[in-house]
């Protein structure tokens, strides 16, 4: 285990598939790579839900190099299947263009069949990370809801890759999983419709 690392002294809060509450809003985020070569940053997908207890639960952390229009497939499949309310994608890195690489993906899996055809699209979110500040400050906000007891991980062969992401965020790359799970976590915890415990 690394030491040292914003993260560190976190015991994370587990729970078992089973015991998740009722889940008011579902969200799949994207923290994504431009490019698909062994130079490139990895690409980071978390899905969480919003239970009516309050509490964020982390249903599934994803992350490894890939292209982009894969990464997207991957964000849809998991919302599709937890029935999201969106994805999102931090769009720092290609700007404007992930709209529209989410539609042609989106398209693509209608296209093959994955999708069916009156299926209406997930909606689109995005978010900049210069309009937060630097990831030190993001990942000191969503720290202080770990310390609070408002986080929990299920236990679903994820939780693992999601923790190994956090122990060692701003010591050793990949930061990209940490940073879609600040995004996630944001989007419920702090978006439209969200509250969050006193």
């Amino acid at each position: 285990i690394l030491e040292g690392g914003i993260f560190g002294h976190v015991t994370f809060k587990h729970c078992d598939p089973y015991e998740v509450p009722t889940l008011e809003d579902t969200q799949v985020w994207v923290d994504p790579a431009v490019t698909d070569t062994t130079k490139s940053d990895a690409h980071g997908i978390q899905a969480d839900g919003r239970g009516v207890d309050g509490k964020l639960y982390r249903l599934y952390s994803w992350e490894a190099r890939t292209s982009p229009e894969d990464s997207l497939r991957r964000a849809i499949l998991k919302a599709r299947e937890l029935k999201a309310s969106c994805v999102g994608v931090e769009t720092d890195q290609g700007g404007d263009t992930w709209y529209s690489t989410y539609e042609l993906t989106w398209r693509k899996m209608v296209d093959d069949g994955t999708i069916p055809d009156d299926e209406p699209m997930i909606p689109f979110r995005e978010e900049k990370a210069g309009s937060i500040g630097p990831k030190s400050h993001r990942a000191t906000q969503m720290l202080s809801s770990y310390e609070r007891g408002e986080i929990i991980h299920v236990l679903n062969g994820t939780n693992d890759t999601l923790e190994r992401g956090l122990r060692r965020y701003l010591l050793r790359k990949p930061y990209d999983l940490t940073d879609a799970a600040y995004w996630s976590w944001h989007g419920l915890m702090h978006g439209p419709g969200a509250w969050v415990l006193n």
